[in-house]
């Protein structure tokens, strides 16, 4: 019986293409190539990304920040609320870092406290002991900048949260000047 130059293995066909060799010598191709490359460029990049979050203070990820964020945002829906109901309240942000800020109501007499769990600590950076809202003209008067940190003792500050007379309240990365 005869053999087939095509069915032995390591032979090569009359167009010169190799037939039947193991996978180690016929090699990768292109496509699983450019497969492995997006995965591992994938893998390097999260890695990279991932790290500065967890130890840059100033960046989105770290707790100071978020927190800040959401006192911004519970402060903006406290004003809301105050508008939209025509009652006083009054704040006394205190000059010493603390995790909790409390809102006085009147009429009724009411206390709402945002706790940052301690994640964030706050201090208000003026001198004005009380800050007053009037529903009748919508300001908040005096206006104050807290001072959010890491730290109950203070050191580096994070983030400024800025409250405006006219009842805006943003926070920013650098002091707002005095």
């Amino acid at each position: 019986m005869r053999r087939s130059r095509a069915s032995s293995p390591g032979k090569r066909t009359s167009e010169g293409a190799p037939t039947g060799l193991p996978l180690f010598v016929r090699g990768f191709t292109l496509a699983e190539t450019l497969i492995v490359l997006a995965i591992l460029g994938v893998c390097v990049t999260m890695s990279l990304v991932a790290r500065p979050e967890v130890t840059d203070a100033s960046s989105p990820a770290h707790p100071v920040v978020r927190e800040s964020e959401a006192f911004a945002s519970w402060l903006r829906r406290v004003f809301m609320k105050a508008s939209m109901t025509g009652r006083y309240f009054y704040m006394h942000p205190g000059t010493q870092p603390a995790s909790r800020i409390r809102v006085f109501w009147t009429n009724p007499d009411e206390t709402e406290v945002y706790d940052t769990g301690e994640r964030c600590f706050l201090a208000n950076r003026g001198m004005y002991r009380d800050s007053w809202y009037s529903p009748v003209w919508n300001t908040f008067s005096p206006s104050f900048t807290l001072t959010a940190f890491a730290g109950r003792g203070g050191g580096t500050p994070v983030r400024y949260i800025v409250v405006t007379p006219n009842c805006l309240v943003s926070v920013r990365n650098t002091a707002p000047p005095d």
